[in-house]
């Protein structure tokens, strides 16, 4: 019955979201851009994380994550609707134009650490898939895919493997939408059996537990891509389509949280892969399905980064490099953090990143907001702030 429910599901799922009259919608494209990001690699690691963690406070921890990023997604949007203009004047305000050039340097190194975080975690599933025999580490792996990616940007630009996106998201979309209704009629059979309950054993939480949770914040990274998009959308489009995909993504990840819960205590040590274990638990079709959906997110979303990431180098350099070039550098930063650290690390390291460039635009919306005199956003923003520092300088590595 779980395994006619998973496929049902993301058979049905899939099917909708590849209507011609969704595709075409201009709303639905500008919310999936942000929901693909902030679903994406965070959904494949957050429950063994938190999970592991936090035992059955996993749940307290998630709507601590979502709530924070919330938080982060209202002063975006408050630059987007306020500071954009700003900055599209012929001579905008000089110190805000700087903080904005730094602001993105700091968001092209953020992609540099994301693209090593999505390759990784791609390396670790493709090493899940294939026969044991086969040695294979996954640091080569992920070294070969972005040498792979950064000669084909040299060569030819990655504008033709965007196209990947597309499909990609919607099939990622269906997939965790099987996983759902797997896990759901998964819990319905504990109700009824509570023999079949493996709820995970409390750890002990003390202050490194705080700080593996600042460490965390990568996992629902994402909705930022918003403020970006501004050729394609208005201000007011990219405002509600970001506001809508964090209402989407936070009812995901707290409903997968929950469901997840009677399962996780079959989770042997932590590892990247964990999410495999727990679907095992509920269907023999999970895991190939999670292993495809973890393949095409991982590779789209490193070439979506790359991309970003080359035009944000280019912009830096006044245009003196060439962004196919600037592909080239992404890549080569991104293997020296592939070769320095190993996954978990690598989460901790692109959360701090991110949590810079979060800061960055937490001062922007402060410092307007104080000038506008809007007390409440101004108390807001400073303790966004104060967190973003926190995470900065104070988040670990979860293991």
């Amino acid at each position: 019955m779980t395994t006619i429910a998973v496929l049902l599901t993301t058979v049905l799922v899939l099917a909708a979201l590849l209507l011609p009259a969704l595709r075409r919608s201009r709303g639905w494209r500008a919310t999936v851009t942000p929901l693909a990001s902030i679903i994406g690699s965070g959904f494949l690691v957050v429950a063994p994380l938190l999970t592991s963690s936090f035992g059955n406070y996993a749940v307290i921890a998630m709507l601590a994550i979502v709530v924070t990023a919330y938080g982060l997604g209202d002063a975006m949007r408050y630059n987007i609707l306020h500071i954009e203009p700003l900055l599209a004047q012929t001579a905008p305000p000089i110190n805000l134009a700087r903080r904005e050039q730094i602001s993105r340097l700091v968001l092209a190194f953020a992609y540099v650490v994301s693209v090593s975080f999505y390759l990784q975690l791609l390396a670790a599933f493709v090493l899940e898939a294939l026969p044991t025999e086969l040695q294979l580490s996954a640091k080569s792996i992920t070294g070969a895919i972005l040498l792979l990616i950064g000669g084909l940007g040299i060569w030819r630009g990655l504008h033709m493997l965007e196209s990947l996106e597309k499909y990609a998201v919607s099939i990622k979309l269906a997939i965790i939408a099987g996983l759902l209704a797997g896990l759901l009629s998964h819990d319905f059979s504990v109700l009824a059996n509570p023999a079949l309950a493996a709820f995970p054993s409390l750890p002990v939480l003390n202050g490194d537990s705080v700080r593996s949770l600042l460490g965390m914040l990568i996992i629902v990274q994402g909705f930022e891509t918003s403020r970006y998009i501004g050729d394609e959308y208005s201000a007011e489009t990219r405002v509600s389509s970001m506001r809508r995909a964090q209402w989407l993504s936070t009812l995901i990840y707290l409903l997968f949280i929950v469901l997840i819960l009677p399962v996780a205590g079959h989770q042997q040590g932590l590892n990247e892969t964990a999410i495999i274990q727990f679907g095992a638990q509920i269907s023999w079709v999970l895991p190939p399905l999670l292993i495809i959906a973890a393949l095409m997110s991982q590779f789209s979303a490193a070439v979506a980064d790359t991309i970003g990431g080359g035009g944000l180098f280019s912009e830096a350099s006044g245009h003196q490099i060439a962004p196919r070039r600037a592909y080239l550098l992404v890549t080569g930063l991104a293997l020296a953090v592939t070769l320095l650290t190993d996954i978990f690390e690598v989460i901790s390291l692109a959360s701090r990143a991110f949590a810079l460039y979060y800061l960055m635009q937490c001062i922007d919306a402060l410092l307007l907001a104080y000038k506008r005199k809007e007390r409440g956003r101004s108390i807001i923003y400073a303790g966004l702030a104060v967190l973003m520092l926190a995470v900065a300088a104070l988040g670990i590595p979860a293991e």
